[in-house]
């Protein structure tokens, strides 16, 4: 029996102690309504002691487990259960609008194997066929998922299961739970070396929106979402300020001060950007965004992603993720002496741990120089 079928007892003769109460009311949950997010119940009257309308009710849970187990299930595809799972929680205020459109993503790429497979039918090994080839290049993008983003969907879909399609009589065992999940890899991303810096930016002048996203990550230590998400009303140019808005469906803007470098560039993207979108017609606005192509569309971080790979190797940083440019920004820091406390502030981290351990490393690295030179 799920969690669901929880049994309550009440007292019916409120006024007499309970040693001498007669009469009680058993409640037992049966399932979650997917409209409202409250539990079903059954009850029934009892006359008797409270020990035994203990036993009483031990015996009215298990009934209720019989008439569970012997109802037909509802019968939905493992990708209608995932959008039915999705609608329930936004329409439930349960999760922002960010966190439902990750939640899609990751189990969207599970469904693009697994999507048509009754949801009750599902069994361990063939989730774990569809992760294979999804960490094999088997995706809706074509290239190989990132072990962190198939975690995302098993989590997902593990939970989708536990909180919802069990409890509404959909599916009566959970899949995921016998999955085996994939090993991050652990091994420390290296920054770029000060030629590789120097190298990526001679290419990526402020002549091409793809070039202002390196620039904004490698410079300025955004994310992907964040460099999406980024329009010119969000750029202070004259205090050298950028305004980052939240990419979680929250209004909150977060204020990064910006360095001489990513200034400057900003400055002529901008300028080349507005005489590109001309020749086409389009005027360059406060609400146009700063990776926004000739035409003014917005740069999909995904298509970012895309770009990268396609282009890294001839940047002089092959085998570099985008993100990596980041984790550049936030070791330069680190380089300069920058406080950890300051260094995750400027990362927008919600604790000190990720600047700590950049801290650290750069100072390891810098004892272990000096130490070398002992030996010169």
């Amino acid at each position: 029996m799920s969690n669901a079928s929880k049994g309550s007892i009440r007292q019916m003769e409120p006024n007499k102690p309970r040693g001498k109460c007669k009469k009680w009311q058993l409640r037992v949950r049966t399932k979650l309504n997917a409209r409202t997010g409250k539990y079903h119940e059954k009850s029934r009257t009892f006359h008797g002691s409270y020990r035994q309308a203990q036993a009483a009710l031990a015996d009215f849970v298990k009934e209720i487990e019989n008439q569970a187990s012997s109802a037909p299930a509802r019968k939905l595809t493992f990708e209608e259960l995932c959008n039915e799972w999705i609608e329930h929680r936004l329409a439930m205020r349960q999760i922002a609008q960010g966190t439902a459109e990750k939640n899609h993503s990751s189990l969207n790429a599970l469904c693009r194997h697994i999507g048509k497979m009754p949801a009750n039918k599902l069994e361990p090994y063939m989730i774990t066929d569809a992760i294979k080839a999804l960490l094999s290049g088997d995706s809706p993008s074509g290239m190989p998922l990132s072990t962190t983003y198939v975690l995302m969907g098993i989590q997902a879909g593990s939970t989708m299961y536990k909180s919802y399609a069990m409890p509404n009589g959909i599916a009566s065992k959970n899949p995921f739970d016998g999955v085996e999940r994939p090993r991050i890899d652990t091994e420390e991303r290296e920054p770029l070396t000060e030629q590789q810096e120097i190298t990526l930016m001679e290419q990526c002048s402020p002549t091409e929106n793809h070039h202002a996203a390196v620039a904004l990550a490698l410079y300025g230590g955004l994310r992907r979402g964040e460099v999406a998400a980024l329009d010119w009303k969000h750029v202070n140019l004259i205090d050298g300020v950028l305004l980052l808005p939240d990419t979680k469906g929250g209004t909150k803007l977060t204020a990064v001060p910006m360095r001489p470098k990513l200034i400057k560039f900003l400055l002529d993207w901008k300028e080349c950007q507005a005489e590109r979108m001309a020749k086409y017609g389009v005027v360059q606005s406060d609400e146009t965004a700063v990776c926004a192509n000739d035409l003014g569309d917005s740069l999909d971080k995904k298509v970012l992603g895309r770009w990268w790979q396609r282009n890294r190797a001839r940047l002089g940083c092959d085998g570099v993720h985008y993100h990596d440019l980041r984790h550049t920004f936030a070791t330069n820091l680190a380089r300069h002496n920058v406080h950890p406390k300051a260094i995750q502030e400027l990362m927008r981290q919600k604790d000190d741990r990720m600047a700590i351990r950049v801290y650290t490393h750069v100072n390891v690295q810098q004892m272990r120089e000096a130490v070398l030179r002992l030996e010169d």
